[in-house]
């Protein structure tokens, strides 16, 4: 099916022409219109179609992330879900159009592919959080049942037993996998009653990340959703202020991060961070990979003469000062001593058996 046929989709449905298209707007056609085309009554295929573009309606209204003011599924699709499945290994490529369009249009599986496929029902693969269930239907009134245990999942999409880089099968399929990344990053970001793990997570983002340089955040957040759709928030604190260590040194060595800088965090590295969490089945490896890395860039921070608050690199280490002098209630002019700040900090956590 053509860009042009999926535009006209998108015109008679939506009912806006002259809009410019995005690829999402063509994707979200897409994937309607392969609902209709499956195998199925014709009651629930309506039902069905109706439940996915309410859903796709609902990620609409959702802040983008790192990008106000931006629509948030080409936010979401570009920054994340393209990055988490096709920066492997050196390979980090652009999510321009086409390969969007290539990655989650025609590369996704038709029912076809797999027998476990319907046109309510999505095949699942084993991960940390589906050991024993073989698809999930799409329930009428919104649950999502687990075929092979009969258990419900509730109406929580952040809870959906996929993951990142699992197949995405088409029409059903397409609509839980965004509906699922779309709920995870609100959950990270924007939820209003988060947990104590969470409200950790943004106060590190908030204090470090913030003021720092957008390809650094954006690796930052990207690296964040991998890791929680891997293992939830388990050691997420951990998790994220030893990432935050390597990528502020990217920031004291550099007063201009380039998007082709950010690139190579992940390319120029003897193991691509993302490869790494996607392949771990426990969170001590990917910080024992990142505690490794650290001490490749402890030398950053030890030889630092970067005069405090001035500039893009002396704002950061004021933000760093600030943020570990709060957490250790001890006063710090240089930024010598952070790998041992870090390492008292997250050593005072487990003593107190916070869930870090």
């Amino acid at each position: 099916m053509d860009s042009t046929d999926l535009a006209f989709t998108f015109f008679d449905t939506q009912n806006n022409r002259g809009v410019r298209l995005e690829a999402t707007d063509l994707l979200k056609a897409y994937h309607l219109r392969a609902i209709d085309y499956a195998q199925g009554k014709t009651e629930l295929k309506a039902a069905l179609q109706r439940d996915c573009a309410e859903r796709w309606e609902r990620l609409q209204r959702h802040p983008a992330v790192l990008s106000p003011g931006q629509n948030f599924a080409p936010n979401l699709f570009n920054r994340f879900l393209w990055r988490a499945r096709r920066w492997r290994g050196s390979h980090t490529p652009a999510g321009k159009h086409e390969p969007l369009l290539a990655e989650f249009q025609r590369d996704t599986w038709p029912h076809a592919a797999d027998s476990r496929s319907r046109i309510d029902s999505v095949p699942l693969y084993a991960t940390r959080h589906n050991r024993l269930a073989s698809c999930m239907t799409l329930a009428g009134d919104g649950d999502y049942v687990l075929q092979g245990s009969q258990l419900r999942v509730g109406q929580n999409p952040a809870s959906l037993p996929m993951a990142l880089r699992q197949p995405i099968h088409e029409g059903v399929g397409f609509f839980l996998y965004a509906d699922k990344y779309a709920a995870l990053l609100q959950r990270l970001m924007n939820d209003p009653a988060p947990c104590p793990q969470v409200s950790m997570f943004r106060s590190i983002y908030k204090q470090l990340l913030r003021s720092n340089q957008q390809y650094l955040r954006e690796i930052f957040m990207l690296c964040s959703l991998m890791y929680v759709d891997r293992f939830d928030v388990e050691q997420l604190t951990a998790f994220a202020l030893r990432l935050e260590f390597l990528l502020g040194a990217i920031r004291l060595e550099k007063k201009q991060v380039k998007q082709e800088t950010a690139a190579n965090f992940f390319r120029l590295a003897e193991l691509n961070l993302l490869d790494v969490i996607a392949q771990s089945y426990h969170p001590k490896q990917v910080l024992d990979f990142l505690q490794h890395r650290q001490q490749a860039v402890a030398s950053s921070y030890a030889n630092e003469t970067v005069a405090t608050g001035q500039g893009v690199q002396g704002r950061y280490k004021r933000a760093v000062l600030d943020f570990y002098q709060g957490q250790l209630h001890s006063e710090c002019s240089t930024l010598a001593g952070k790998s041992q700040w870090l390492e008292t900090y997250l050593k005072a956590c487990q003593e107190d058996r916070h869930e870090y």
